[in-house]
């Protein structure tokens, strides 16, 4: 395989984080998410449902985070601005890392930029921040 090649097919990994959704800015604020909440387990490979407070007019994104609290980033865009509606089926993709490495689901309003999140492992617990 050539270089070129090689080259392409690792900008082709990072292509899910190059999303258009508004940065989040402030305090996380609003649309509360309920689930994954702190005892739900999020199954990777099968559908599970994100259910949020729907407390903002306008459409939203959500994101998946990684890593601790205290340095949590963004991996990949789950949905970019659908109507909000309270709740997304979501397929956790099969290749996250077991519950001994923390995922996050973020939610944004977009144009405001107001935000909400939650953090969760793969298969374990989450918490609202």
């Amino acid at each position: 395989m050539s270089f070129r090649a090689l080259f392409t097919a690792g900008l082709a990994a990072f292509a899910p984080l190059a999303s258009a959704y508004t940065t989040p800015k402030g305090d996380p604020t609003g649309n509360a998410i309920y689930e994954p909440g702190l005892n739900s387990i999020v199954p990777v490979g099968k559908p599970f449902t994100i259910t949020w407070e729907p407390d903002t007019k306008g459409k939203v994104s959500l994101v998946l985070l990684h890593g601790p609290s205290t340095n949590v980033k963004p991996i990949a865009t789950i949905v970019e601005s659908i109507d909000n509606t309270g709740s997304y089926d979501w397929t956790p993709d099969t290749g996250l890392a077991p519950n001994k490495t923390y995922y996050g689901i973020e939610l944004i309003v977009e144009g405001t930029g107001q935000y909400q999140c939650t953090q969760t492992s793969r298969d374990g617990h989450a918490n609202n921040h």
